[in-house]
């Protein structure tokens, strides 16, 4: 995940099974042509999340976010970053009553400007759609449930069961859920 041309961060999963997931997380700030570790989460004292990743997100050199997904119930797995990817801590979302005991699959935030983003989720069982939107940086989390087409602060979109489509300043991305969870614009 470049941030510019020359800034970008590259992570590498090792699949455990049974929802477990190592990873090392690398950072560069010479266009790749050199990567340094910043992250182990074999390591004592790793912070990176555990669970299964499903894709990360930076808006600068310091802010990003993972996030990840296992067995939880009534969680969203949304870990945040103030460090460029050293250090990560539990990003907690309300999660509507409706849900509280599903599995809650995660995929990563799109943000729109520094401060809009959108959060697309999947509840296991399919019979709700669930997304959050963010105007202030990913501080907090607004929950729009079983809005499978709607619009709020200039930020529209449309859910179907294999697709998001988000649409803001005329510029449309879109999310394939069967895609391993990479936006596209």
């Amino acid at each position: 995940m470049f941030l510019n041309k020359n800034i970008g961060w590259k992570a590498v999963y090792h699949f455990q099974g049974m929802s477990r997931e190592d990873m090392e997380l690398y950072t560069t700030s010479d266009g790749g042509e050199t990567w340094k570790e910043i992250g182990d989460s074999l390591q004592a004292g790793s912070t990176l999340p555990s669970g299964v990743k499903s894709g990360i997100t930076f808006v600068n050199e310091k802010e990003g976010w993972i996030t990840t997904n296992a067995p939880w119930q009534g969680k969203v797995g949304l870990y945040k970053t103030m460090d460029g990817g050293v250090t990560w801590s539990e990003q907690t979302v309300t999660v509507p009553d409706e849900l509280v005991n599903s599995q809650i699959y995660a995929y990563p935030p799109l943000f729109l400007t520094k401060d809009q983003g959108i959060l697309i989720t999947r509840p296991a069982e399919n019979e709700h759609t669930l997304l959050y939107i963010t105007i202030d940086g990913g501080q907090h989390w607004k929950s729009f449930l079983d809005d499978q087409e709607d619009q709020y602060v200039g930020i529209a979109w449309t859910l179907s069961e294999s697709m998001a489509t988000v649409k803001y300043a005329e510029k449309t991305w879109t999310l394939s859920m069967q895609n391993y969870g990479k936006w596209s614009l």
